[in-house]
């Protein structure tokens, strides 16, 4: 009987010290959130959201991928990272003065 108790009491304090850990954890997620935010407001493309850098970042480490192979690793929906890589799409052609053509460049004989 005393041998359950202390199991119990055991227990509790493991589940006590796994709750502190996982707020602690929630906290520091939730903290890089609103720095990540914070940057992108100080930007000069505030348009940017905090899911598009995130996948914009991982293609710049991946180099090369499929919308497959991000959906993969940020662990979405294929259709939600296609959404997100359209609205990417969107943006760049909006802010792009040669509407999506290669600039010319000139050269001086």
């Amino acid at each position: 009987m005393q041998c359950k108790i202390l199991l119990e009491q055991i227990g509790d304090k493991m589940k006590t010290d796994f709750d502190k850990v996982n707020e602690w954890l929630i906290q520091l997620f939730h903290d890089f959130m609103i720095l990540e935010e914070q940057f992108l407001k100080d930007r000069e493309t505030p348009d940017v959201t905090v899911k598009e850098l995130q996948i914009l970042t991982l293609i710049h480490a991946l180099g090369s991928c499929r919308a497959t192979d991000i959906a993969k690793d940020q662990k979405l929906a294929l259709s939600t990272i296609t959404i997100t890589l359209n609205r990417l799409e969107k943006k760049v052609h909006s802010s792009d003065p040669f509407q999506g053509r290669p600039p010319c460049h000139f050269c001086g004989a």
